[in-house]
C-alpha cells in the first residue's frame, strides 16, 4: 500500500520538477553535450588517432573498440578533403583504409536515453561523388538493439548538405558504426560530425536532492 507519507514525497519531486520546468531550467531532454572533435590539432594527412583520438573522446565518457582490422577511425581535418561538406568545421570523425565492409564500436561510460550524430553532406565535383552505404546502430548493455538510422549508397552531381540523425533508448549502452561501400563508392565509411549526448539531467538531481532532504527530516523527527 502506498502510504500517505510517500505520497507527500512524490508530490514535492513533482513540484520540483515542475518549478525547474517553469524557470527554463534544462532537462534531460535539452541539457546536452555536442562533441564535435574541433579541440584536437588534427594536423594534415589523415588526422590523428590512438591515444590523442581517445583521450579526447574519454573526456566525453566514449571508448572505441572492436575496428575493423586493416582500418582505424581519425579525428580527421576536412581542410585535408576539400569535397566533405561540414556542419561544424574543421574536423570530424572518419574511418579510413579498407574497400570493404568495416564497422567500430562506440561504447559510453554511462547510458544514453538518446544519441545524436550529424552525416556529412559533400560538396560533389562536376564529375559527381558517391558516398557508401551505412548505418549506425544503438544497443544497450545486453546487446538488445534499440534503434538504429541507415542511408543506402548515393551517388550525386550536386552538392548534399549535412544530415542530423537521433537514436532513441532508453539505456543505449553502444553503438555500432557499419559502412560498405560496395568498392565503388568515393567516401568509403560514413563520416560523422557533432554526436550529441544528454548531460546529467539538472532536473532529476534536484529532485533526488529532495528526497534526501525528505528522508533526512523523516530521520530527524524519528
Amino acid at each position: 500500500m502506498i502510504s500517505a507519507r510517500n505520497v507527500a514525497r512524490a508530490a514535492v519531486v513533482a513540484g520540483l520538477a515542475a518549478l525547474l520546468v517553469a524557470c527554463g531550467v534544462p532537462t534531460q531532454a535539452d541539457a546536452t553535450t555536442t562533441v564535435n572533435f574541433d579541440a584536437v590539432t588534427a594536423g594534415g594527412g589523415w588526422g590523428v588517432a590512438g591515444n590523442v583520438r581517445d583521450n579526447y573522446l574519454a573526456g566525453y565518457g566514449i571508448t572505441l573498440s572492436d575496428i575493423t582490422p586493416g582500418t582505424d577511425v581519425y579525428i580527421h581535418d576536412q581542410g585535408n578533403s576539400g569535397w566533405l561538406n561540414i556542419s561544424s568545421p574543421p574536423n570530424v570523425l572518419r574511418q579510413l583504409f579498407l574497400q570493404e565492409p568495416q564497422s567500430y564500436r562506440m561504447n559510453f561510460a554511462s547510458p544514453l536515453e538518446q544519441l545524436g550524430f550529424t552525416r556529412v553532406g559533400l560538396d560533389a565535383y562536376p564529375g559527381g561523388l558517391s558516398f557508401c552505404e551505412w548505418t549506425v546502430s544503438a544497443y544497450n548493455s545486453s546487446g538488445l538493439l534499440l534503434d538504429s538510422a541507415h542511408e543506402n549508397m548515393w551517388s550525386t552531381w550536386s552538392d548534399v548538405p549535412p544530415a542530423p540523425f537521433t537514436l532513441y533508448g532508453p539505456d543505449i549502452g553502444y553503438a555500432v558504426v557499419f559502412s560498405d561501400n560496395h568498392q565503388f563508392a568515393a567516401v568509403t565509411a560514413v563520416v560523422l560530425d557533432d554526436i550529441v549526448i544528454p548531460e546529467p539531467a539538472t532536473m532529476s538531481l534536484l529532485a533526488l536532492g529532495g528526497l534526501g532532504m525528505l528522508a533526512r527530516r523523516r530521520s530527524v523527527r524519528g
